[in-house]
């Protein structure tokens, strides 16, 4: 449902209680989520709340006429906090953890950073932001985020913005501009440091993979 988050415990057998709910903002929808050690962001057009629980306690069994050892949990406790009313995300594929740094494309079409310990938001982006300006509506709606060792990418129709973070730390970054005037990037994954992207070739048909 729009601005609820459903929680259940992991080893709750066939058990889903309803009420086991937290609620953020208003009726407008979540658009992204994205865990972190101690709890959930949740990402709406233009707020991000950070959500905390607290597991539900064991439920009698016996109560339940349970014929094995399954375990049943009361409903989690939730806490909501309200981190910003004007800044947000409506790209769940364009939103990353790295580190102790949530790192996304916002709705504004600026990168920043959101320290899960402090809840301190940066704006990193300003030296491409006349890029991510110049794009249409539907390339930012495609945008794909990914993260290969201390570089985060943000993939976008036939680029690529590159925030390396090697040297200076995600606030001090170095940006670079890729371009892949042959391709149409898809998204990317990356694994045991290595960057494997996903595209299509000029002709729209031909699906390749570059590394």
């Amino acid at each position: 449902e729009k601005g609820k988050i459903f929680s259940i415990h992991s080893d709750n057998p066939l058990y889903f209680p309803c009420d086991s709910v937290g609620t953020v903002g208003g009726n407008d929808g979540i658009n992204v989520l994205l865990t972190y050690k101690n709890g959930v962001l949740a990402f709406k057009q233009n707020e991000i709340y950070a959500q905390t629980l607290k597991n539900g306690s064991a439920i009698n069994s016996s109560s339940l006429l349970a014929d094995d050892d399954s375990v049943f949990y009361n409903v989690d406790s939730f806490t909501v906090k309200k981190i910003s009313g004007d800044k947000g995300s409506n790209n769940k594929y364009a939103c990353l953890l790295c580190g102790n740094e949530a790192v996304w494309l916002g709705s504004d079409r600026r990168v920043y950073s959101l320290s899960t310990s402090s809840f301190e938001i940066t704006e990193l982006s300003e030296r491409v932001d006349s890029f991510l300006n110049s794009l249409d509506d539907n390339e930012i709606k495609k945008a794909f985020a990914v993260q290969n060792g201390n570089r985060f990418l943000l993939l976008i129709g036939k680029k690529a913005v590159i925030m390396d973070f090697s040297k200076g730390g995600i606030k001090n970054s170095a940006w670079y501009l890729w371009s892949f005037p042959m391709s149409t990037l898809l998204g990317a994954v990356s694994f045991a440091g290595k960057l494997r992207i996903f595209c299509i070739g000029s002709d729209g048909e031909v699906f390749y993979t570059a590394s």
